[in-house]
């Protein structure tokens, strides 16, 4: 089992190679994009970006990486038919890596499993033909509230920020929209904590995290996947558990990932060191003596100490990662 140790470390080496890679990666990729938006218009915030072109109000979010990602938002008003119309004719001109997906606002277009060279180099053609195409149906543009289609004062052509996009709305409809977030956000803070049916859950998550991490070891698959399961599968049971979605799930599905990685971690170089041992035909009373024994040894102790790093940076990254994400997708109210 000494070839465990030696498996180990080249999967902390590949494991470094690859973060390096992708960080690398996504600085390159993120330029690539940001780029081409600012070249074509667009007002660039981090990985945002807004422009109004041919008075159609635009939004882009972009992330970079090996498979970088672009999606663009155009807000307009158009009956349902109009809508499925400007769709079907964008579906069908075939634009490679493009999909579409119909808003209460207008229409979200994702690029994706293309690399930033073929982004960068269809945007142009894809925003006039997008324009081209609202404009052919009869699209109302950013002179009109996209919800109601009433035509917008002076007052009301400012842009407020909607579902992290930036849009033009009648005063009406804000209120409208507000109405439906105040009401949701009371009705969330009346649910029954239940913190113990959600503790159950995330310990359900972490405990399959931490499987998943043994066999990683074994197998010498990468370990950040195991941290990255148990998260998930940790926050999809406790709110299946119809626990509390507030900061609370976040401590005990970060603090459960970290301590069963933490654990996992230390029960499979205990079991590597207790087979070693008897392989090498030592006397050991148990797994921990046959540990101990191991750890006298400078490279094992080496190597279980990045694997305690390794588990803890992976933990605290996944579970900031999910944090922020589940930040984004609350709704706050609308100022006008």
């Amino acid at each position: 089992m000494l070839e465990c140790f030696f498996l180990f470390e080249t999967a902390v080496d590949f494991t470094r190679l690859i973060l390096y890679n992708l960080a690398k990666g996504w600085c390159i990729m993120n330029k690539i994009i940001a780029d081409c938006l600012s070249h074509n218009g667009f007002i660039l915030n981090k990985n945002r970006a807004f422009a109004t072109i041919d008075g159609y109000h635009f939004n882009a979010v972009f992330s970079g990486g090996i498979m970088p990602v672009l999606k663009l938002h155009v807000s307009f008003f158009a009956t349902l038919q109009q809508q499925q119309f400007i769709q079907t004719t964008l579906k069908n001109s075939r634009i490679k890596g493009m999909q579409t997906r119909l808003t209460d606002y207008g229409i979200e277009i994702t690029f994706a499993w293309v690399n930033a060279a073929v982004i960068s180099s269809l945007l142009p053609s894809v925003l006039t033909f997008v324009v081209a195409t609202c404009k052919n149906y009869g699209a109302l543009n950013c002179n009109y509230c996209p919800l109601c289609g009433a035509e917008l004062a002076p007052e009301e052509k400012r842009v407020v920020q909607v579902e992290g996009i930036h849009i033009a709305l009648d005063n009406k409809c804000i209120d409208r929209i507000n109405d439906v977030l105040a009401k949701k956000y009371h009705l969330g803070n009346s649910q029954p904590n239940n913190y113990g049916k959600g503790f159950l859950g995330a310990l359900l998550g972490a405990f399959i995290g931490a499987v998943v991490g043994i066999g990683s070891f074994f197998t010498d698959t990468l370990p950040v996947l195991a941290a990255v399961l148990s998260v998930c599968l940790g926050m999809i049971f406790y709110k299946k558990f119809k626990a509390k979605q507030n900061n609370v799930m976040f401590v005990m599905v970060g603090c459960l990932t970290l301590l069963f990685q933490l654990g996992a971690s230390l029960f499979s170089f205990m079991i590597s060191a207790h087979l070693a041992v008897l392989e090498m035909g030592g006397q050991t009373e148990g797994m921990w003596q046959s540990f101990a024994q191991c750890m006298l040894l400078r490279q094992f102790s080496n190597l279980f100490y990045i694997s305690l790093m390794i588990s803890i940076v992976t933990s605290a990254i996944c579970i900031f990662v999910a944090f922020f994400m589940e930040r984004k997708k609350q709704h706050h109210l609308i100022e006008k």
